[in-house]
């Protein structure tokens, strides 16, 4: 069970191992704040941070990271940080333009990190399978692509006047499914399942008898695991709810099982620090727009020195 704060204050600890580091990369996220703050507070000694991808293809994210290891490395100031070693443009200087001062950068770093090992692995084969949509989706897509608001049958209004929050609108539709203004899911079209069914049957019928699958939400969790078990997998769930002593319990079952088993996992939930290497396949039925979640996910199949062939599928609509 998680720690609470005032717990780990009365332990009073003398070292700190930070796993999974990146997620303390973001210096205004509130675990970051914490736990610069307690590592500020109780005058924390000696700190490990562990990831296998520190700055996860971006350097800007790793302040935080380094904030909370020695704060005397790039200082305190994400403002400065960003000046240093990056020109911005576009609206409000928030667009990266390019990187600089790397060499500076890379010195600084050096001295505070090793390497463990090299990971050699063989390069991935990546199937894009390109779907299309129904034509009432695209009629929906594109109106909400247009107008920023779609009223569906039965009246349920999906309003996104943000960018962002349009965009998260446009995956949901070209995932086959929409959640309206008032929080209810609306089915938009089956164009997506089919693809992934017939992708998974295939699987099946070439006897890949495990199988990971990561989609984003809810209702796509749901068809993909339908789309599975019509294949003649067992099928195991990991999302946000399901509490911490089922998905230890899953996640062995999923090693331990005979047969055909698949994993569907939020990806959310499930891109970091769980291990189902006995599979070697994996399908995202659905992406997601965080870098790090995917380079995270990706890894789940990944043994060390792994030297077997692995596949990942993304179905594009």
């Amino acid at each position: 069970q998680p720690a609470k704060s005032e717990m780990l204050y009365d332990w009073d600890p003398d070292m700190l191992i930070i796993d999974e580091a990146t997620c303390v990369g973001d210096p205004s996220a509130i675990q970051t704040i914490r736990t610069y703050r307690l590592v500020q507070d109780l005058g924390i000694r000696y700190i490990l941070e562990l990831t296998g991808t520190p700055v996860h293809r971006k350097v800007f994210n790793a302040f935080g990271q380094f904030k909370i290891l020695d704060d005397s490395i790039f200082g305190t100031g994400v403002v400065a940080y960003r000046q240093q070693y990056g020109v911005w443009g576009g609206f409000g200087n928030k667009r990266l333009i390019k990187l600089k001062n790397m060499k500076r950068w890379r010195k600084k770093v050096e001295p505070h990190v090793f390497q463990l090992y090299r990971i050699p692995y063989r390069k991935p084969q990546e199937q894009v399978i390109p779907v299309e949509m129904t034509p009432k989706a695209r009629r929906i897509y594109d109106e909400m692509a247009k107008e920023g608001i779609v009223v569906l049958k039965g009246g349920a209004t999906v309003t996104a006047e943000l960018p962002i929050t349009r965009a998260l609108k446009l995956a949901q539709i070209a995932a086959g499914f929409l959640r309206d203004d008032e929080g209810k899911w609306h089915h938009i079209g089956d164009h997506l399942r089919d693809a992934f069914r017939d992708t998974v049957q295939g699987l099946a019928d070439s006897d890949v008898e495990r199988i990971v699958v990561f989609a984003r939400h809810i209702p796509g969790i749901r068809a993909a695991a339908k789309a599975c078990q019509a294949a003649g997998y067992q099928t195991l769930l990991l999302h946000g709810g399901v509490p911490q002593e089922q998905r230890e319990q899953r996640i062995a079952a999923f090693h331990e099982a005979g047969g055909k088993i698949a994993f569907v996992s939020q990806i959310s939930t499930g891109s970091m620090g769980i291990d189902l290497s006995s599979a070697d396949t994996t399908l995202y039925y659905e992406l997601t727009e965080s870098l790090l979640h995917k380079d995270q996910a990706d890894a789940r199949i990944r043994k060390h020195a792994d030297k077997r062939p692995l596949t990942y599928y993304y179905f594009l609509p």
